[in-house]
C-alpha cells in the first residue's frame, strides 16, 4: 500500500473532491471540535485561535459547560485566527 503524500491524495483515496484543496496555503490556526452526541461526529464551529492550547483549552472549557459532550480536541485549520484567549477570557480579534 502506497504511503499517502498530502491532503490531495488523502481526498482522492477517499473519493472526494480535490479541486479546492491548496495544499500550498499553510496551516493558519487551531480550531475546537467535540463530540456532542452518539453519532461519533467531531463538530467545529468558528472560532479559530492562534495556539492549539488556546483551542484545546476552549473546547475543554466548552465540554465542562455543555452536558453531552463526549470528547474534545484541536485541529489545524487554514482559517484566520479570529479569537484569543486573554487574562482566561475569549474575546473576538
Amino acid at each position: 500500500m502506497a504511503k499517502l503524500k498530502g491532503l490531495t491524495d488523502v481526498f482522492a483515496a477517499a473519493g472526494l473532491p480535490t479541486e479546492v484543496i491548496d495544499e500550498t496555503e499553510p496551516m493558519r490556526s487551531w480550531r475546537p471540535e467535540v463530540i456532542a452526541d452518539d453519532s461519533g461526529e467531531w463538530c467545529p464551529n468558528g472560532m479559530r485561535f492562534a495556539t492549539k492550547a488556546e483551542a484545546e483549552a476552549y473546547a475543554k472549557d466548552l465540554a465542562c459547560r455543555w452536558v453531552l459532550v463526549r470528547e474534545w480536541r484541536a485541529v489545524e485549520s487554514p482559517d484566520a485566527v479570529n479569537y484569543v484567549i486573554e487574562d482566561g477570557k475569549v474575546r473576538s480579534v
